[in-house]
């Protein structure tokens, strides 16, 4: 799927003009940000979830994000996570990051390992490669 901005929208982070838009809107006053601000790592909602082989699977919805595509709906595997850690974690950044950058509070979620598309063959993919990968 898609980002579901209107046609041709500049302020789309995936239009070729984007950057431009936001200079000019800037010299105008605005304080429109260059860097994608969706979604908001800490505005979530967990819809499902699921621990297997040590990795935790979750469905998380973001509501900042909704123009994007699956309305906003992430689905993320983590490796060596589980229910019980995620009870505490107030962000979960959907975005891959270095292993060896590794958050310290534990209301910190670490990177995912995996990202789905956030449909039911992406849940399904979600859970094959979760019970194949074993943790290294």
């Amino acid at each position: 799927m898609t980002c579901k901005h209107g046609a041709n929208d500049p302020e789309c982070t995936s239009h070729p003009n984007h950057k431009e838009f936001v200079a000019v809107k800037r010299q105008m006053g605005s304080r429109t940000p260059i860097e994608p601000t969706t979604p908001d790592s800490k505005k979530f909602l967990i819809e499902e979830a699921v621990e297997t082989n040590g990795h935790l699977i979750l469905k998380v919805r973001y509501p900042n994000c909704a123009k994007c595509s699956y309305e906003g709906v992430k689905v993320l595997v983590f490796a060596g996570s589980t229910v019980k850690d995620a009870l505490f974690w107030k962000t979960i950044d959907p975005h891959f990051r270095e292993p060896t950058k590794v958050p310290g509070p534990r209301d910190i979620a670490p990177g995912p390992c995996a990202r789905f598309p956030a449909s039911a063959k992406g849940w399904a993919a979600a859970l094959a490669f979760a019970g194949l990968r074993t943790i290294v």
